[in-house]
């Protein structure tokens, strides 16, 4: 009896890892320590900014990040949120080209001319091209035609009525009165052309370029400090476009 009592108080005492507990339907015993809680499956938000792709025709400005597979149509070709890109097709007519219109037909005749360096619009200064627009959010892969364009960075080919203020430009672009670009590969066609970076060809009545790889072809040509009527070219080894 007094070896009986012996035992339990000494199982009594015993540091226990965990908590026993004893399966009634198994008759088998488990041990679950105090800490270990259940896992919850990880749910994860839904990404908003993820694009939609829209095959065939969709309508521009997008409300949400979109990725245009055929043809997009609209009064400008941006996103109200996060990207938009357009792979075929892109025509728009922005009303706000009736108001710039007055604005830009004078800064392509008063520009070329103003050398005054410390006005911030590149529109009316020949000393200040245009800055690497960070912001821009649609890419166009294909052919734009439109009134004028904003905000984009197109490869293929634009068409535009009255101007292109896309920030970097890829392929061939005709517009009636001005291409203006921070970065420009291929040919470009207007009244008045300003690229801060270039790369390939300038027709137009005033061609601007601050650096790069290039002939123009015009009444008044500038590459960095240089004018010329007629014609100019640049082919340096080392430069910031190269």
């Amino acid at each position: 009896m007094k070896s009986l009592l012996i035992m339990l108080l000494t199982l009594a005492v015993l540091p226990t890892s965990g908590q026993y507990r004893y399966d009634t339907g198994s008759r088998k015993q488990s041990v679950q320590h105090p800490s270990a809680t259940p896992k919850v499956p990880h749910s994860p938000l839904p990404d908003t900014a993820a694009p939609r792709c829209h095959p065939g025709l969709w309508f521009t400005p997008t409300g949400h990040s979109a990725e245009i597979d055929g043809v997009a149509v609209g009064i400008w070709a941006a996103p109200k949120k996060y990207s938009l890109v357009v792979n075929g097709l892109n025509v728009e007519a922005n009303p706000a080209t009736i108001i710039l219109w007055f604005y830009e037909a004078f800064g392509c005749v008063y520009g070329p001319f103003n050398n005054d360096s410390t006005r911030d619009v590149p529109l009316l200064s020949s000393g200040k091209f245009p800055w690497n627009d960070t912001s821009t959010r649609a890419k166009i892969r294909g052919v734009s035609i439109s009134t004028a364009q904003f905000g984009t960075s197109t490869t293929g080919v634009g068409i535009n009525v009255i101007s292109s203020w896309t920030n970097e430009m890829n392929g061939l672009e005709i517009s009636g009165m001005m291409n203006m670009h921070y970065r420009f590969n291929g040919l470009c066609l207007a009244i008045r052309n300003k690229v801060t970076y270039c790369r390939g060809m300038q027709i137009g009545v005033f061609n601007e370029c601050r650096e790069g790889h290039l002939i123009q072809l015009g009444l008044l040509n500038r590459i960095g400090n240089r004018r010329t009527p007629f014609i100019n070219f640049s082919f340096k080894r080392k430069n910031k476009f190269s």
